[in-house]
């Protein structure tokens, strides 16, 4: 139970932890160019206002004061009544006549404000103007003629000014701050929208849930990339990779169990896992195992795959030989450093002797390889024949395990025939490479033509820090 926790828990987190950190930098980054692009439309379509306040004080006269109300009613409705006073048209025309700017009545009616202030009997003169120079002028001047016409107007009032406008230096509208606010709103929601839709129109494989949803079909093994381990990028197609290479660049194919790094414990596992699906050593088999190792495309790490699994076989004791059959695109040669014909198309030619291409792979105890050989111009008709299944019977009377490097599935035509000569197949999937449908499309192709699936082998697959995560059982 707790293995089984330990996988839940870092399967878990490889699969989400980095779509939910993707997905949140994405949302920041789309939040913070929605206010970035709200600040400068609004700086450059929106008319900066200003407005700039002044002070008056009225109270009434002392000589009229006997015949008043209360002071603090009577303070009450006078303020308000000379706001009222100086947001009328006999005020303002006096306004308009002796401001040194020429607005209208009805300009300035809209933009002064005056409201009774903090204290009783003050009021407070608020005018709003595309400039603040203009704003302040016009606002002292609000202020000094209603404190030389209230009185006139007003019997009994006397006005003061207690407060003359400053020349505003920020706008008063619009508020920077709300429209990037409204921008980084609208920023994350179609950030999140988008997301939303590469989500739902991304139909690569993302992990060992997406190869459960296709198929009932167990992982095998998670494999990671060797590049990401040894600190490189992951810009590369797998088949061009080395198989495994330490960050200082020694080749480490022929030491892969010397490492007890994540990629080294994968394809242990690999190797456990098969022996578990596809049992190799059987008493009452007299002939080798034959593992084939396919892809639906290129470039989805199946040769590399196929070269570390015979590796880390023949280091287990197991008289192993790794045959090259993509005869289209082989790279067992070049990846081992091995001569590259002759091979298997030389012998299926019938123009060499069956053991003459065995290379023996140096620091690999118990490991030959078959490479591709010359090429050849349909390769397809090699593989249907009858030499290939002589050839077959031969060698898997000489080793225990035989793992072919085929060619990926989907491009393949009569290829697949050689498939129905395996005691199995593994199938590689890279993750975040690999099409839904294109993996469906293999696993169709593989059934018709009667080739045995043992299960998939996920590669590119998230590094866990836990060592137990790749020490698990068989994914269910």
């Amino acid at each position: 139970m707790a293995r089984r926790g330990h996988q839940a828990y870092d399967e878990g987190r490889s699969l989400w932890a980095r779509p939910v950190l993707c997905a949140v930098a994405v949302l920041l980054a789309a939040a913070t160019v929605g206010a970035l692009v709200a600040w400068t439309l609004t700086d450059w379509l929106v008319t900066p206002l200003y407005t700039a306040e002044a002070r008056l004080f009225v109270s009434e006269d002392p000589a009229g004061a006997s015949e008043t109300k209360p002071a603090a009613s009577a303070g009450d409705d006078l303020a308000s009544s000379c706001a009222v006073m100086i947001e009328s048209d006999d005020l303002l025309v006096y306004v308009a006549t002796q401001t040194e700017f020429p607005y209208v009545i009805e300009a300035l009616r809209e933009a002064i404000e005056v409201v009774p202030g903090g204290s009783q009997g003050e009021l407070l003169v608020s005018v709003t103007l595309n400039n603040a120079e203009e704003a302040a002028s016009v606002a002292n001047t609000v202020v000094s003629v209603s404190a030389e016409r209230l009185p006139q107007m007003l019997a009994g009032v006397s006005a003061t000014v207690i407060a003359e406008a400053d020349v505003p230096q920020v706008p008063s509208s619009p508020d920077m701050l709300v429209a990037a606010c409204i921008g980084a709103v609208a920023g994350a929601f179609f950030g999140g929208t988008a997301l939303v839709a590469v989500a739902l129109l991304d139909n690569r494989v993302r992990g060992a849930s997406t190869l459960r949803r296709i198929s009932s079909l167990p992982v095998l093994a998670r494999i990671p990339d060797p590049r990401l381990l040894a600190g490189g990028d992951n810009d590369e197609d797998l088949s061009e990779a080395p198989p495994h290479r330490r960050s200082d660049g020694a080749d480490c194919t022929t030491q892969l169990t010397a490492e007890a790094d994540s990629f080294t414990r994968a394809f242990r596992l690999l190797s456990v896992n098969l022996e578990s699906a596809l049992p190799l050593r059987d008493r009452r088999r007299a002939a080798a195992r034959v593992v084939g190792v396919t892809s639906s495309v290129h470039g989805e790490g199946k040769t590399c795959t196929a070269i570390n699994l015979a590796i880390v076989l023949g280091q287990s004791g197991y008289r192993t030989l790794l045959i090259d059959a993509d005869l289209r695109a082989s790279h067992v040669a070049p990846l081992l450093s091995l001569a590259a014909a002759p091979g298997l198309s030389d012998v299926l030619v019938g123009s060499v002797d069956l053991r003459n291409p065995l290379q023996y792979i140096s620091g690999a105890d118990r490991l030959f390889a078959l490479v591709a050989g010359r090429p050849v111009s349909r390769p397809a008709n090699l593989l249907r024949g009858d030499r290939v299944k002589a050839a077959m019977r031969t060698y898997a009377q000489a080793f225990d395990v035989i793992i072919v490097n085929l060619p990926p599935v989907v491009p393949a035509t009569d290829e697949l025939l050689f498939s129905r000569m395996t005691d199995g197949v593994l199938m590689v999937v890279q993750r975040g490479k690999s099409r839904n449908e294109d993996v469906r499309e293999s696993l169709e192709k593989l059934d018709l033509a009667h080739a045995p699936v043992l299960g998939f082998v996920l590669t590119c697959a998230a590094v866990s820090s836990r060592k137990s995560s790749l020490s698990n059982t068989v994914s269910e």
